[in-house]
Order: structure tokens, then C-alpha cells, then sequence
């Protein structure tokens, strides 16, 4: 099945426009009404007197009953550049008074999804790199090999050093093709020379060393790197001190390095100390991938994204911040995004940084220096929220232990949210069992008769409590 929305990469760079703005929804924001009535034609609208901050100031949508509406320009309480009937909706007249909701819609995802899947395919060779080298560990010695099909390179590092010998700079990906086998060897991309790179295995190599284990693979102060691509492998380390996986460039805190790290499909593996190390990079991606780590520490960089990944092995992931660097163009606000999976280990986020789990469980304790987001998860451990941190849990999420929240922090709850089976909202209300959260019930009859049983049961019932079957 084809994606619902074809993606603009690699002819064209999304914008805003494309992927749309957000503003959250937090405790206190007043929902928007519209100040007067408006027509199926109409091109601009306006919201009550002092409601329009509650929404961004361009390129977002609305929903007002079951009209979608694009807003190109918000001034003040007037928005206006509209695109009617957005996403195959009907424009519609509405009346003075109705709702103007600023709902997450189903082009949030699909384009992002678009565009995400258009990249990865281009990086990963699908889109046919011109420039492929061969490897195989398993091919028969006696000759020198020229990274072709019929006389490929032994090692990872020989066709590595192949294209640093070759000196090409182009932004053409160089496509590493590797054969079944395991390749006892570190993979270094620090030279300058490495731009663009991708390794695939086919889901039949792995990649390790002898010995006291040393980087499986590392880009140090590479500052020309623009994206290395891992398709399908295995990386295999643990024991020794020197970090399992080191990526970085020079770029100090008031920006971000260039260097784009993806895994695709692949189980990262390792018990030694700082396993996975990321400094100064401008975006880091794990898809569908087994990550067991003793320590992932995520510094200075501009993104990292984790879809439907499991983590776990006791991992303790720390997120430092940005130093104050601004992000980079184009970046969301979010520093480290997961989306689905499992995350199964201690969650440490310094002052200034932001982890936000989407659909996520996470088994293990969590610490708030920064802002620690929950949306649709489900938090198995204690949360700490120090002095300048903030717990932002939304409708959907829940944890099983104590939320502490020491001075200067802050814990916020929007929507409807639980723990379990019993389900509460910002508003005072609550829930059994899966039922909506419902005020506080009153029961009526007299006590003679059965009026006031009848009453106490559909009291229960509607919070969710009992199922009245009686008769």
C-alpha cells in the first residue's frame, strides 16, 4: 500500500508550509471561538478578543465542526491566506461562537512519514548511488581487489580507505555493499573525505573486534561529513572503555555540526562504559531498530528521532543541552523524539534539553532538569523533576510510581490521563475500566423505595465501576 502523501524530497525541500506549525496545548489555554459568523467563501476570519495567541501566527490549520481550514497568516485576532475545505473537507458556514480547534490532523503524520521514508530511500541506494564498492570477508585471496562484484574488498575499512584515496568531496553517496560474514574491525569515517556514505548488510553482517573492544564505529571531528547511513547490520561490542559508537564534529555549542547519523534495522549491541556517544551533530535516527546499551549520551545535537525501537539492557539515556546554540533551520523544538517501541532504562535529561516519548513504554526511572513530554505512553518507574524542569503528561499517558516534583519544578497535566485502569482529567474528573472521566455523581430517590438504589447504580455505571445488568 502506497503512502497517503507523496513526499517533495528529493525535488524539492519541504517547508513549513508542507509540515505545518504547532502550538502546544497546555493546562489553562483557552480554545478560540469565532467572533462572527463566516461563509463557505470566505477568505480570513476572526477569533474572540484576545484568543488568537492561543494559536500560531502562520502556516497551521484549524478545525471548526467538520471543516478542516489551512491558515497561511495569523495578525493579532484575524486569520487570514486561508485554503478552505484542507484534506478533502467541505468548506462550510459557520456560525459566531463555534469552536476554532487546533487538532492534531492526519497530515501531520503522512507528510512527515512521506518525507522521512523519501530520504532514507535515497540515502539508502535505492535511488542508485553511482559510485558502489563490494565487500566480502568470505572472497579468496591471490589477487588485488578493486571493490568490484568480482574482486571485492576483504574488509569494511578497505573500501573505506578507498574512497579516502579517491578524494571525491561530491554530495553522490558512496554505496558499501557488504557480503554475509562477521568483520572483526572498527569502521572510522573521520576523515575528511568521507561526505556521504551508506552501509548495507542485508541482515547478514555483523560487525565487531577482538579483544578488548574498542569503537565499532566512530566519525570524530569529521567536519565535512553530511551523512553516514546503516542498512541492515549488526553491531556487536562491550568490555572496554572507549566508547562503543562515537559520532562528532568540532562545532561548538552556539550551533550544530552537519553530520547525519541513520540506522535502519539494525541491533546495536554493547555492555561496555558510554556505549553510544553523540556530540555536536545535527541529527541522529534509529528505525525499527534493537539497541542494548549500557549508556547513550546525546550532547550539543540538533535532533535525535527514534522510531519503533526497542532500547533496553538497563540503558541510561542522558541528554544534555544545546549549551543555549540555537536549533538548527528546519529542526523541531523536541531534542530527542521517540516514537513507539520500548524504552527500558534509567532517562536523564539536563537543564535546557527535552526528551518527548509518542506511544512509547518506558520501563525505568525518569529525571526532569529539562522538560521530560509523555504523549499516548506509558511510564513503568518514579519521575524526579528538579528545580527549572518540567513533566508535561498528556491525555493517554500514565505512570506507576511517585511523580516528585522538587522546588523550582514543575508537573503539568492536560487532557484526559491514567494509570491502569482508572483514568482522571485536568479537570477534575474520573474514570473506570476505560470509561471517559465523568464529574462527580449524585445519587437521588428516596431511601424507602427503590429510587434512590436505581439512581446509585447508574451512578456506578456511568463512572465505569460496575455494569448494571439488573432488572
Amino acid at each position: 500500500m502506497p503512502f497517503v502523501e507523496s513526499a517533495l524530497f528529493p525535488g524539492a525541500v519541504a517547508g513549513v508550509a508542507d509540515l505545518l506549525n504547532e502550538k502546544d496545548f497546555v493546562a489553562g489555554t483557552v480554545v478560540p471561538d469565532l467572533a462572527s459568523g463566516m461563509a463557505p467563501g470566505d477568505s480570513s476570519f476572526s477569533l474572540v478578543t484576545g484568543t488568537g495567541t492561543e494559536l500560531p501566527t502562520d502556516n497551521f490549520v484549524v478545525t471548526i465542526e467538520q471543516e478542516i481550514i489551512f491558515v497561511g497568516s495569523r495578525t493579532g485576532d484575524v486569520c487570514s491566506s486561508l485554503i478552505r475545505g484542507f484534506q478533502g473537507t467541505t468548506p462550510s458556514s459557520h456560525g459566531g461562537g463555534t469552536m476554532v480547534n487546533h487538532f492534531i490532523i492526519a497530515h501531520h503524520h503522512n507528510r512527515v512519514v512521506a518525507e522521512i521514508n523519501s530520504i532514507e530511500t535515497f540515502l539508502s541506494g535505492s535511488t542508485a548511488p553511482s559510485k558502489t564498492l563490494y565487500v566480502d570477508g568470505n572472497r579468496a585471496g591471490g589477487y588485488t581487489p578493486d571493490g568490484t562484484i568480482l574482486r571485492p574488498f576483504k574488509t569494511i575499512m578497505a573500501a573505506v580507505n578507498q574512497i579516502i584515496t579517491n578524494g571525491d568531496n561530491s554530495t553522490v553517496p558512496y554505496l558499501v555493499d557488504i557480503a554475509a560474514g562477521i568483520y572483526l574491525e572498527t569502521i572510522d569515517l573521520s576523515n575528511s573525505k568521507i561526505v556521504n556514505i551508506a552501509f548495507d548488510g542485508h541482515f547478514q553482517v555483523t560487525v565487531g573486534t577482538t579483544g578488548q573492544i574498542r569503537t565499532a564505529v566512530q566519525a570524530i571531528n569529521n567536519d565535512n561529513l553530511v551523512s553516514a547511513f546503516f542498512d541492515r547490520m549488526a553491531f556487536i561490542g562491550g568490555g572496554g572503555v572507549t566508547p562503543f559508537m562515537q559520532f562528532s564534529s568540532t562545532t561548538n555549542g552556539t550551533n550544530f555540526g552537519s553530520i547525519g547519523i541513520f540506522f535502519q534495522e539494525c541491533t546495536l549491541q554493547s555492555v561496555g562504559v558510554s556505549s553510544f556517544t553523540v556530540n555536536n551533530c545535527g541529527f541522529v535516527q534509529w528505525d525499527d531498530c534493537d539497541v542494548t546499551s549500557n549508556e547513550i549520551t546525546i550532547t550539543n545535537c540538533g535532533q535525535m528521532f527514534v522510531f519503533v525501537t526497542v532500547v533496553n539492557g538497563g540503558s541510561a539515556l542522558s541528554v544534555v543541552t544545546n549549551s543555549g546554540g540555537p536549533q538548527p533551520a528546519g529542526f523541531f523544538s523536541t531534542e530527542v523524539l521517540f516514537i513507539g517501541g520500548l524504552m527500558a532504562g534509567t532517562s536523564v535529561m539536563d537543564a535546557g534539553s527535552e526528551i518527548a516519548f509518542e506511544g512509547v513504554q518506558v520501563i525505568g526511572d525518569c529525571t526532569a532538569n529539562g522538560l521530560l513530554k509523555a504523549r499516548t505512553s506509558r511510564i513503568f518507574g518514579n519521575i524526579t523533576v528538579n528545580s527549572g524542569g518540567t513533566y508535561d503528561e498528556n491525555g493517554g499517558s500514565g505512570h506507576t510510581g511517585t511523580v516528585t516534583v522538587n522546588s523550582g519544578g514543575s508537573y503539568t497535566q492536560t487532557g484526559d490521563f491514567g494509570i491502569g485502569t482508572l483514568h482522571h482529567s485536568a479537570t477534575g474528573k474520573l474514570g473506570f475500566y476505560g470509561t471517559s472521566p465523568q464529574a462527580k455523581q449524585t445519587v437521588t430517590g428516596s431511601k424507602g423505595g427503590n429510587a434512590a438504589l436505581a439512581s446509585l447504580l447508574t451512578a456506578l455505571s456511568t463512572l465505569g465501576l460496575i455494569t448494571d445488568s439488573s432488572t
